[in-house]
């Protein structure tokens, strides 16, 4: 009867993958209903925003935009085009210096829509601000930046000599420099203003991002970052510091699936720089991060010898964006429909317009329309959740299993729970964990890797002068648990100026008449020469299975022993991504020798387990003990009882043998 239950469950679960993957490819998002407000009557352009980037389909092909009555209202969607960026090289015509300013302007000839300018040319180093001001025909003048800031600082690999405006009708374009806390500059050998024959691109789009700083190890910052959709097309991450002087790597990840574990996925890494001369600033801050999947991300910043990066700000850099073109008789309200993934993209007679709407038209005649309030959010049709598409896991014999631990009630849906260091020290390297419910049942799962570590603190070290030698201080330092994974243990110090030389041990007894052996673990030098900073905190790595109590070593030479701070101990971080069904109390199993790794359909549905943001649950503090099956200890008993019969049987025949030997 088990087996026939065993192979019943599998059926069904094969059952519900074939339903899920049906599910899956008609799951759809809430459908959105928003006001557009028009900049007036005739043609508008409508920037695309983070909103409806959450929300609709990712080429907006579901996008629809509806009058007061319910009909359809013709729009284009109007890229930036290859010939938009052309560069037109500008005659450079000097301007009179005064004591605080100096510069130059260009003249491009004739009036031409432009939406940048590019110098080159200026000798390196420099660091200056500057005023620039554009105009038709050098009599009125138009600010596009009043404080602006240009630099080339080849020491500090930092550079920006470009400066972007919104797209206007120019032909002069002047650069006042400000000469108050800097020297001048001699003219440029060359500038040249981006020329807009085509469609004027939107500005570029940004959105500020939540963010929580996360535990890390010494020299490294982590800080979690949380997107406001999954799949978004943001490519880079700028970031704000209070500190005026960066040199740091810097590296966006996320989770992605690795086989059958989730794992931490590079999306881009580079050295953040920062400097400050006087109230001048030169930076380059922003991370350039391949498309994210996930809803959150994860900075990590390597500090060295640094004090801890703080952020003050995150902020997201998003794909270019097209306009959004269309007309409207009377200047009164639409609204702006999407989120039914199953539409097409529409097809209206308007697109004969495209190739007659230039830059011109866009940033001058056309209104610019702007996005109002959310109406209505419509639900879709209910599909298949993704709890009844996995389904429940084959019955599990829980014989064998040492530990059990209970996981805290939750809602339904899709849960995580992150594993602590009783499951780290008591499990067979995670292949032996299993979640079931009171029927025994599994819970399919799938394992995640986190890049933060899980941070213990220890007990102060304890000094033992019988241990010690004549210029060394020798103290006891007890880890919470046996068998526990490779991990990193740091020492603090409130020393100052010091110089020491810290061995980490752990004794062996391999004969119990002999003294018992050191065996060595790890060797650090510790240094701190600075008196006016805290010294930095001294790192051990620990192998796996390193034992329980170890001893730290100091060689003091002649000076006073260092006083020791309070240990810490840096885990790997781990959690289980799973689908609560119901209300019923859920247990994690774990401690069975020779138990292989799970494999659970749950991660064929990874696209759907990866793109939600997942609540955290926690295990229960107490762990409970299992005690060994009744049948268990009866087949023990019973196999040593006839062992020992069939050597006392033997041992007689041996003797009688003998005797009639002799």
């Amino acid at each position: 009867m088990r087996n026939a239950a065993f192979w019943l469950r599998c059926l069904v679960g094969l059952m519900w993958c074939a339903v899920a993957a049906t599910a899956l490819c008609d799951d759809r998002k809430p459908v959105v209903e928003r006001e557009v407000v028009p900049g007036g009557p005739g043609g508008n352009r409508l920037g695309v925003d983070v909103e409806l980037l959450s929300g609709a389909a990712r080429d907006l092909r579901d996008l629809r935009l509806l009058a007061a009555d319910g009909e359809e209202v013709p729009y284009l969607l109007l890229e930036q085009l290859a010939s938009e960026r052309e560069w037109q090289q500008g005659t450079i015509l000097p301007l009179r210096r005064t004591k605080k300013s100096s510069g130059f302007e260009i003249d491009l000839g004739e009036l031409r829509v432009v939406d940048r300018v590019r110098i080159s040319g200026l000798p390196a180093p420099f660091l200056k601000r500057v005023r620039l001001e554009a105009g038709g025909d050098r009599a009125r003048w138009t600010v596009l930046h009043e404080q602006a800031t240009l630099f080339d600082l080849p020491d500090e690999g930092l550079k920006l000599l470009e400066l972007a405006f919104e797209p206007g009708e120019y032909r002069y374009i002047r650069f006042v420099w400000s000469d108050r806390s800097s020297g001048r500059l001699p003219l440029p050998a060359r500038v040249a203003a981006r020329l807009l024959e085509g469609g004027s691109p939107p500005p570029p789009l940004l959105a500020q991002l939540p963010f929580e700083k996360r535990a890390s190890e010494p020299g490294h910052s982590r800080y979690r970052v949380i997107l406001p959709a999954a799949g978004l097309p943001i490519t880079g991450l700028e970031l704000a510091v209070g500190s005026p002087y960066v040199l740091r790597q810097a590296r966006v990840s996320e989770a992605r699936l690795a086989g059958s574990e989730i794992r931490p996925h590079v999306l881009g890494e580079v050295t953040l720089r920062k400097v400050v001369h006087d109230d001048l600033v030169a930076s380059k801050m922003e991370i350039p991060i391949a498309e994210p999947s996930e809803t959150e991300v994860e900075i990590e910043v390597e500090d060295g010898d640094n004090l801890p990066l703080e952020l003050t700000m995150v902020t997201a850099r998003f794909a270019s964006q097209p306009w959004i073109y269309f007309e409207s008789p009377d200047g009164r309200p639409l609204r702006a429909r999407y989120g039914a993934d199953e539409l097409v993209a529409p097809f209206y007679d308007l697109e004969a317009l495209r190739g007659t709407l230039g830059a011109r038209d866009l940033a001058s005649s056309v209104a610019l329309a702007r996005f109002g309030e959310v109406h209505q959010v419509l639900q879709p049709r209910q599909e298949l959740s993704i709890a009844d598409a996995v389904g429940v896991g084959a019955s599990l014999d829980l014989s064998g299993f040492q530990k059990r631990r209970a996981i805290e009630p939750s809602e339904e849906g899709l849960v995580a729970v992150r594993l602590d260091a009783e499951v780290l020290a008591g499990s067979r390297r995670l292949r032996d964990l299993r979640i079931v419910d009171s029927s025994s049942a599994q819970v399919p799962y799938i394992l995640e890797s986190l890049g933060e570590p899980t941070v213990l603190d220890l007990a102060e070290p304890v000094p033992m002068p019988d241990k010690a030698g004549e210029r060394q201080s020798v103290y006891a330092l007890s880890l919470p648990y046996d068998g526990l994974p490779a991990a990193r243990l740091t020492l603090s110090t409130s020393g100052r100026v010091f110089e020491r030389r810290v061995r980490l041990v752990r004794e062996e007894t391999r004969n119990p008449r002999d003294p018992p052996m050191r065996v060595p673990i790890d060797e650090q030098m510790w240094l701190n020469s600075d008196p006016a900073r805290d010294a930095p905190a001294l790192s051990f790595r620990l192998p796996e299975r390193s034992g329980v109590e170890l001893l730290l070593i100091v060689d003091e030479g002649d000076n006073s022993p260092l006083q020791l701070g309070q240990p810490k101990l840096y885990l790997p971080s781990y959690r289980l991504r799973f689908i609560r069904r119901d209300d019923d109390s859920l247990w994690l199993m774990y401690g069975k020798p020779g138990l292989s790794a799970p494999r659970y359909d749950l991660a064929l549905l990874a696209p759907r387990v990866l793109g939600a943001r997942v609540p955290e649950v926690r295990l229960s503090e107490d762990e409970e003990d299992l005690p060994e099956e009744a049948d268990d200890r009866l087949g023990t008993i019973i196999f040593w009882s006839v062992l020992v019969l069939v050597l006392v049987v033997l041992l007689g025949l041996l003797a009688r043998l003998l005797r009639r030997v002799e």
